[in-house]
């Protein structure tokens, strides 16, 4: 909300009577007046619908009119949360929720022309249609159709994207505004539907209100009969609502729709001084499985009473929502009843203030005021959505109000922000936000003016056209500020007027301009730095050109709407489309060229793609392979329907997906990419079952799916004196399960868990996390103790004792596990609750400090200080970055050592301040829609109050160009990334599927490829000069069967090759699509069997896998220093060197379960924090397996020169030493020139440094020694 202050804060006591006064402006900040502003109280969807409906116009509990200020004031005796609209002829009109106080408001009207339009059916008119208009806040504007069905609005492209029309002789229509562009609305009489309710007795409902799609569908007969005459084809299923029961049924042409009991939930919202708080948004959603449709919400009454009608028996998450407010997240639990009561206290807001005011210190009114980053180009534009800040406009007075949300605070901490303000008869202006509390005064300067022209390739003026601009831009070349327009991601900050012509001030520094208008091909101008007296911009808009075409597929019945994202051959978004439901498509405004256009399906998540020179008509986009799944689901003890089920398919290998919700049947359709696909089948409260099927584009897959009611559990969770904790965080261990969050008196519920034993995992802030084994079968109370664990109390001081504020102090385990967080005071101390036991670790930040450590320490026995590093000053880094503006680099930056990050200017050069004295090591970025890259490192020795000279280079004497193709076809517009330690380049392939990279240096680079099914193909280069590298993108399908050793098939058992899994369908069988290879190594897993592994070298011949039963080895890890039991990883490797089993889940006990079959094994573990382990074991095994660890030593290793190379360390047996980390085994490689390898354990080795072939380079003896550091100076022979 954007506001500012006039007057003082409100008395404790609320008064009588309130006014809503304020200022309405323009989008350029010039005053509205003879505007309307009016004041509403708040209603639901459901309630405006049927008011609409029923044909009453709302009331207004008070009104005004602007004056030539744009001033108004509105006396009411509401207090609370009010709906004020406003609306001018020649605007857009603008909802919002107003919080009623002493603040003022200010309210920004987007200019808008009148728009006509008309309603037909059967190409007759259709008078007295309804037609309404809602933004995010709500329904802002409505009216209805005269006798030759004509209306008038305001420019909906402006302000909403859909247009509803509703008349009682059609069914109802949602009309797309951005794709409508005469407003030409048919309206088709819709599908008759008839049927009856009966209620939870199964007898006949009078009275029941029916509801199709949420809009209002009459009401039943007094024999509880109904006729729906006129239902649009969308329309899946009918609600009916009684004040005390509710229901819903699949739409037939005869229906029956049979009600349960209604439960609901109430409650009281207060504000922040704890006063009943009328007109908030109360909301709930159910915990577990919640669509749309299970919403439901209620509006808080005058003295804060809110209650929610028509719950079903189910646990819900309860939401209040108040401009200028929050509040914490609520519960309500309707399983064992029929009430429930969650209420809501608003926190204290936070709210930055300020003026903005001219040279000569006068108010400015109406100036944009937005929070922005501080590193960022100053935009004279309003930047929308995501990319929106909080903001607000100054007010006659020239102050304003933002009102500061958790999430910015939160944000603020880590980020230095600022804030700018904008006003057309200005310079942009900014101010430091140093301390928010204070208020801020910005100063715009008059700046100097700028004029520009806008016309066509004809010369004719050209009014209307959208100006945005950018203040001390990055990037070697024009930022394409066109586009932020043409996407939506901005409102204009001036436009052109009737004569084509605009006037902007500027401060007297760099700017990019961009200029967009809907039918012409943007604009962007880089590099104007203004000059008094200078003569006008001619800008000219060459027409735009379109692509038109339509979303084909060989099937009928498929769901074609959804999105066209269209790309530019250099890389550029180009924004999207929509496509309608009967396939077609239209981008507009582009310039001639070569574009990608990529589709993706709203609901199945359908793809497709084609590369298209603009303009062009009749492009056909041929979805991939698609299938079909049928199927049914049903209950398994009765094999009858369900109420309803979901239903997920998920084809991994080309990244599709699709799912549905069904009710009131026991059959469903999925369309889905064509292969192996899991689908997924949930309930509520039944157990979820999942299949893989193989999905053929001819052959549809069929599956039925019988599910099992699930078991619920509840309890509630306590502390160590029995009083609740609120928001602990319960999940099921190892099962599809969602989970949930107790409510404020610490009870929890989970339904649908399966009848086996589960393990319940409890955690929340400040307590030590705790898992729970719950017996099976029935439905389980589970009352759960968390201990607050260990309290610890420390202090973080600088090198000479001085205390620190501010810094974010994180301690955990020494293996990692139970971190807790807290802040420093002012006095540097700092208290962490709910650590573990035994040896901890700390660590503290703060930006200007850097890091400071304390590892591996008993706070029993040492006190814990945090003690940041002697400081040795800051300096500064300069320097010019070659290649950058010669490549035209849309954005660079230049990084030293981990915290010092600056732009690269337009001139390629860069200067960081404030960089820690010492050693950095540099490197500089960039990147363009298209490309990315960075140079090598580079080494530099900062000293303390000195400037020094650094200067980089993006290479240029190395070029590797290639051809990708997939299928023996060119690939175009892919992306190809080459990554290593000597820096990473990425580009797209153009239309040919060519692609060129400059710049590399010698080495070794991963090569990673994106393919036309969305996946990412993946290689290996060794580069050691200018070459040509063609890729040819190709995969192996492997294929096999899982059986026993009676040779049953094994379906859910995961089968996985190189990262890439997939479980096995009803016989056992699976197929895996992966990157072609000389050899691949299968794993198959399944709970109860030990793990099974192969090498394969021939992805033809099928695999089968036999697994066998086995008790597996177990394992425990333990701290050598005081014998505690630690979490960790555990690797065995057979004798031809696989990994035959992993292991990372502790059991009940501690320990670790790890699935082998019989034989011998070398086992390797560790723990974050310790040193890696190996053994010789045996399994059977006579009892468990122990391993004590220890931190170990660290190795630092100094090249001289940077590498990348492979190091073995190789012990005095002539075994090499492992490192487990993360479940696997970690590869040790050099990292540049300095490569650091912690914890290793302690003993003598050969380091051997090995080349991309794995041959030996050199060789080096070193000793590790326990808590000791050892430097090895190598030599990397070529």
């Amino acid at each position: 909300m954007r506001r500012f202050a006039f007057v003082a804060l409100l008395a404790l006591s609320a008064p009588l009577h309130a006014a809503i006064r304020g200022a309405v402006f323009s989008s350029d900040g010039t005053p509205v007046d003879k505007a309307r502003v009016a004041a509403y109280r708040r209603e639901t969807m459901i309630d405006w619908r049927e008011r609409v409906v029923a044909g009453r116009e709302r009331e207004a509990i008070g009104s005004a009119t602007t004056n030539a200020e744009g001033m108004f004031s509105i006396d009411t005796k509401v207090q609370g949360v009010v709906d004020v609209i406003v609306s001018r002829d020649g605007y857009a009109p603008k909802m919002q929720q107003v919080l009623v106080d002493d603040s003022e408001l200010a309210i920004d009207l987007d200019a808008a022309a009148t728009r006509s339009g008309r309603v037909t059916a059967g190409g007759k008119p259709v008078a007295n249609a309804i037609v309404i208009a809602e933004t995010s806040e709500g329904v802002a504007w409505s009216t209805r159709t005269d006798e030759k069905g004509s209306f008038t609005v305001p420019d909906p492209k402006r302000w909403t994207s859909a247009l509803h029309v509703v008349h009682s002789d059609y069914a109802p229509l949602l009309v797309d505004a951005t794709t409508n562009a005469s407003l030409d609305i048919r309206l088709v009489p819709g599908a008759s539907v008839r049927g009856r309710v009966l209620g939870s007795d199964r007898a006949p409902v009078a009275k029941a209100k029916l509801f199709a799609g949420n809009w209002p569908a009459g009401t039943t007969r007094d024999d509880g009969t109904f006729v729906i005459a006129h239902l649009d084809e969308d329309i899946k299923s009918i609600e009916a609502y009684t004040p005390s029961e509710f229901g819903s049924a699949k739409r037939a042409a005869e229906m029956e729709i049979k009600l349960e009991t209604s439960h609901s939930i109430s409650g009281v919202v207060r504000d922040a001084k704890e006063r009943p708080l009328q007109g908030a948004s109360v909301k709930a959603w159910p915990t577990q499985q919640p669509s749309l449709s299970d919403m439901r919400a209620a509006i808080s009454d005058d003295k804060g009473n809110y209650r929610i009608e028509s719950c079903g028996a189910k646990s819900y998450r309860v939401f209040a929502d108040a401009p200028d407010l929050s509040f914490e997240e609520g519960s309500a639990s309707l399983r064992n009843s029929r009430t429930a009561r969650a209420d809501f206290t608003a926190q204290a807001s936070a709210f930055l203030t300020g003026t903005v005011i001219d040279d000569r210190k006068h108010p400015i009114a109406g100036a944009h005021v937005m929070m922005t980053i501080a590193q960022m180009p100053l935009i004279y534009a309003l930047l929308q959505g995501e990319e929106g800040m909080p903001s607000a406009r100054s007010g006659p007075d020239g102050r304003f109000r933002i009102a500061m949300t958790k999430q910015y605070q939160e944000f603020g901490d880590t980020t230095q922000l600022r804030l700018q303000a904008t006003h057309p008869r200005y310079a942009i202006g900014v101010a430091d936000l140093k301390d928010s509390a204070k208020p801020v005064a910005i100063t715009l300067h008059d700046g100097i003016e700028v004029r520009g022209n806008v016309k066509d390739k004809d010369g004719n003026p050209v009014a209307g056209a959208a100006v945005i601009l950018l203040q001390d831009p990055f990037g070697a070349v024009a930022v394409p500020l066109e586009m932020v327009l043409a996407g939506g991601h901005s409102e204009a900050f001036i436009e052109s007027d009737g004569a084509g012509t605009f006037t902007v001030h500027l401060n007297e520094t760099l700017h990019d301009l961009g200029v967009w208008k809907e039918g012409f091909a943007g604009f962007r101008l880089g590099g104007i730095t203004p000059v008094k007296g200078q003569k006008p911009i001619e800008i000219v808009l060459q027409p735009g050109v379109e692509i038109r075409g339509r979303v084909a597929a060989k099937k009928s019945g498929i769901e074609l709407e959804g999105l066209v994202a269209v790309e530019s051959a250099e890389g550029m978004a180009q924004g999207t489309t929509a496509v309608a439901s009967d396939g077609t498509f239209a981008v507009r405004s582009l310039r001639p060229g070569t574009y990608k256009l990529q589709y993706t399906s709203t609901l199945s998540r359908l793809s497709a793609e084609k590369v298209v020179k603009a303009p062009a008509t009749d492009v056909v986009l041929e979805l991939n392979a698609v299938g079909e799944i049928r199927g049914r689901v049903v209950d398994k003890a009765t094999n009858g329907a369900l109420p309803g089920f979901n239903i997920s398919a998920t084809n991994e290998a080309a990244s599709s997906f699709n799912n549905g919700e069904f009710e009131g049947t026991e059959t469903f359709m999925l369309a889905v990419r064509a292969g192996s696909v899991s689908v997924t089948a949930t309930a509520p409260g039944y157990v979820s079952d999942t299949q893989e099927v193989t999905v053929g584009e001819e052959k549809p897959a069929t599956v039925t799916f019988a599910l099992t009611h699930g078991r619920t559990i509840t309890g509630r969770v306590v502390n160590e004196h029995g009083l609740p904790i609120a928001k602990a965080d319960i999940s099921v261990s190892e099962q599809s399960i969602e989970g949930a969050q107790t409510a404020d008196d610490g009870e929890f519920e989970i339904a649908g868990v399966p009848r086996e034993p589960v393990k319940l995992d409890v955690q929340a802030q400040g307590f030590i996390a705790k898992s729970v084994d719950v017996e099976g079968d029935a439905d389980r109370r589970v009352d759960v103790v968390l201990s607050a664990g260990r309290k610890v109390a420390g202090r973080v001081v600088t090198a000479t004792g001085e205390p620190v504020e501010g810094a974010q102090v994180f301690g955990n385990a020494t293996s990692g596990d139970g971190m807790q967080f807290a802040k420093s005071s002012a006095d540097g101390t700092f208290t962490l609750e709910g650590l573990p036991d035994g040896r901890l670790s700390f660590r503290a930040t703060r930006s200007d400090l850097g890091e400071a450590e304390l590892e591996d320490v008993d706070p029993a026995a040492t006190s814990v200080v945090i003690a940041f590093p002697p400081s040795t000053g800051t300096g500064t880094i300069h320097g010019a970055v070659k290649g950058f503006t010669e490549h035209g680099w849309t954005f660079g930056s230049v990084v030293a050592g981990a915290g010092s990050q600056e732009f690269i200017r337009r001139d390629g050069t860069y200067k960081l301040e404030n960089v820690r004295a010492g050693d950095v090591e540099l490197r500089a970025f960039a990147m363009t829609q298209r490309d990315q890259v960075t140079t090598a490192p580079v080494k530099a020795t900062v000293v303390a109050n000195q400037d020094i000279e650094v200067n980089l280079a993006f290479g240029t004497d190395i070029v590797l160009r290639g051809t990708v193709t997939e299928g023996g076809q060119p690939s175009a517009f892919r992306a190809v990334g080459f990554s290593g330690e000597q820096g990473m380049r990425r580009t797209k392939t153009n239309e040919s599927g060519a692609y060129e990279i400059t710049g590399l240096e010698p080495g070794l680079y991963r090569v990673d490829v994106e393919t036309s099914q969305r996946q990412t193909y993946n290689t290996q280069y060794q580069l050691s000069g200018s070459a040509t590298f063609d890729i040819a993108i190709s995969f192996a399908q492997i294929h096999g069967r899982v059986v026993d050793e009676t040779g049953a098939p094994q379906p859910g058992t995961q089968v996985e090759v190189s990262e890439h899994s997939i479980a096995t369908d009803a016989n056992g069988a699976f197929t895996i699509s992966i990157n072609e290879a000389d050899a691949y190594v299968v794993t198959a897993t399944k709970k109860g069997f030990a793990t099974a592994v192969q090498k394969v070298s021939d992805a033809r011949t099928p695999v089968v896998f036999t697994l066998v039963r086995s008790g597996g080895l177990n394992v425990r890890l333990t701290d050598a220093r005081d014998g505690k039991t630690l979490d960790g990883y555990v690797v065995a490797t057979n004798d031809a060197g696989l990994v035959a089993a992993r292991a990372n889940e502790q059991q009940k006990d501690g320990s670790f379960n790890v699935p082998l079959a019989a034989g011998a094994y070398r086992v390797s573990v560790s723990a974050n924090g310790y040193a890696s382990q190996s053994i010789r074991a045996t399994v059977p095994s006579n009892g468990e397996l122990r391993l004590a660890l220890t931190p170990g030593g660290n190795l630092i290793v100094h090249t001289d020169k940077p590498s990348n190379d492979l190091v073995k360390l190789v012990m005095p047996s002539g075994e090499e030493y492992v490192r487990c980390q993360c479940n696997g085994i970690a590869e040790i490689r050099l990292t540049g020139t300095t490569t650091t390898i912690d914890h290793v354990a302690p003993g003598r080795y050969t380091m051997q440094v090995l080349d991309a072939q794995g041959r030996i380079k050199t060789g080096y003896p070193v000793a590790i020694g326990e808590g000791q550091t050892t430097t090895a100076e190598v030599h990397v022979p070529e």
